[in-house]
């Protein structure tokens, strides 16, 4: 047979464990299918197909024919196991791993393990095994791009997957404030409140620790207009308000800088965030004036004509009080 002929049944293969068509897969194979045929639009290969939807006949069927457990899809590089993993196939997850070799670590470009992906779409029985019978890293971190150095308790902990977290911290023995592995941050990009109480009500997480950028869980609540998390930052965790990151941002000029009028709102009425600190691109007000924000720059301005007030009163109260003294 020819190798196009081989291609051209294998993507029919490949469309019929899309469709989960078992009869289909059983015909293609025996009539000679490229049995790993993956282009760029199959998102993965029959074997990946199959795991995902969790069809572990086909699995065994298709490992039988010769098709590799262990390689990567053409787009992101996920193998049959991690695709498994994303949907929570348990059976097939075990059976790929006890019995057909597959690598609990084979990551995908990025880095991301079938353990990060489990945890991710929050699947705690997945999440379990991997840990406890399959020996999964649960430190394993994402190797590029934006969510470098991110492990599967970060993930959980941004997606607000609560029992995962508490799973992974309590008996894996996840780090809660290790370096670049911040779950409280992460907690907060994706404004789950839940899971930031319990991580530092119970697992002690720190609400002052900072990323590279030396931000805290309050930058990052604040920029992604969190309210609620905000609040709770500040009102129960003690957090600092006017905290610089290493640029000498604050929380309010994250906050002004997105056009989240709310979270502006509230901290200069209620905790009396400065708007007048200056930062590496300039204070809250000018950042929010160059963004035309116009709700946002009226109330910062506002707060600027109170502060300056303020400042101008308590000079004067000084200034009559040594000129009483001199005289």
């Amino acid at each position: 047979m020819s190798s196009w002929n081989k291609a051209n049944l294998g993507y029919e293969l490949v469309n019929a464990a899309k469709r989960d068509d078992v009869k289909a897969v059983e015909r293609f194979i025996r009539d000679g299918a490229d049995i790993d045929f993956d282009d760029y639009n199959s998102w993965g290969t029959a074997l990946m197909w199959s795991s995902e939807k969790g069809n572990l006949p086909t699995v065994k069927r298709l490992v039988e024919a010769k098709a590799k457990v262990n390689i990567g899809d053409q787009r992101i590089g996920g193998t049959a196991l991690y695709w498994a993993a994303c949907r929570g196939q348990l059976p097939v997850i075990a059976w790929l791993i006890e019995e057909a070799n597959a690598e609990v670590e084979a990551a995908n470009k990025n880095g991301a393990t079938p353990l990060y992906l489990a945890a991710q779409c929050g699947h705690l029985s997945v999440v379990r095994w991997l840990v406890t019978r399959a020996k999964a890293n649960v430190e394993a971190a994402i190797q590029t791009g934006a969510s470098t150095g991110a492990t599967p308790l970060c993930i959980a902990s941004e997606k607000g997957h609560l029992p995962v977290v508490k799973w992974l911290v309590t008996e894996a023995r996840a780090q809660v404030d290790g370096v670049n592995k911040k779950p409280l941050m992460y907690a907060a990009l994706g404004g789950h409140l839940p899971v930031a109480k319990w991580l530092v009500s119970e697992a002690k997480a720190k609400v002052e620790a900072t990323n590279k950028k030396g931000s805290t869980a309050l930058h990052v609540a604040a920029e992604y207009g969190h309210l609620p998390l905000v609040q709770w930052l500040i009102d129960e965790g003690s957090a600092n308000p006017d905290t610089p990151n290493n640029g000498g941002n604050t929380p309010l000029m994250f906050a002004a800088l997105n056009d989240h009028f709310e979270v502006v709102q509230w901290l200069i009425k209620s905790v009396n965030a400065n708007p007048l600190i200056e930062g590496s691109d300039g204070n809250a007000i000018q950042l929010a004036r160059g963004k035309k924000y116009g709700a946002v720059l009226e109330c910062l301005e506002t707060e600027a004509e109170n502060v300056i007030t303020h400042d101008n009163s308590i000079c004067n109260i000084y200034f009559c009080f040594v000129c009483s003294r001199e005289s």
